[in-house]
């Protein structure tokens, strides 16, 4: 489709996935995104460049810009492309990882001054109220992240090495 615009969404986890760290944006609507988020919840992430070769390049970029945090070496897992009726198309991406995670609960704030907001997976999933912080998609993708990161767990092979 003409004229659509590229987005990356990080979803950093504890390495059990009990929790996420997300971004209470304070940028609201504009132009290319005309639903905007001020006071929601969201992952880390922005706008692809012309300089990011993919949207793995453009998750690393945003992370450091945003964050300060490198993840280019980590297991970064896209789990999930959408499109948007916004002519916009995003690509979600999770990292489990408890030394960034404990980084950036540290650091209290992004570079853009947002605020870090930890958030408990399961009760953000059963408390309505708690989803309605968040921007709309959030609580299915935080959970989507969840089951995929299990069913790739159980399904590992295993490697039997004969005695």
């Amino acid at each position: 489709m003409a004229n659509e615009i590229e987005y990356v969404c990080l979803f950093i986890f504890t390495e059990t996935m009990d929790y996420s760290i997300l971004v209470r944006k304070t940028k609201g609507p504009t132009p290319d995104n005309p639903n905007g988020q001020a006071g929601r919840l969201n992952g880390i992430g922005g706008k692809m460049e012309t300089c990011d070769y993919s949207s793995r390049d453009a998750v690393i970029r945003e992370a450091q810009e945003e964050c300060g945090v490198d993840i280019g070496s980590l297991d970064l897992r896209h789990f999930s492309t959408e499109r948007y009726q916004y002519k916009a198309i995003v690509h979600y991406f999770y990292l489990k990882d408890q030394k960034i995670f404990n980084q950036l609960v540290d650091m209290r704030y992004t570079n853009d001054g947002d605020d870090f907001i930890v958030v408990k997976i399961d009760e953000l999933l059963s408390e309505p109220s708690l989803s309605d912080y968040c921007v709309w998609n959030v609580p299915y993708l935080l959970l989507m992240s969840k089951i995929l990161d299990c069913r790739e767990l159980e399904t590992r092979p295993v490697i039997y090495k004969p005695s």
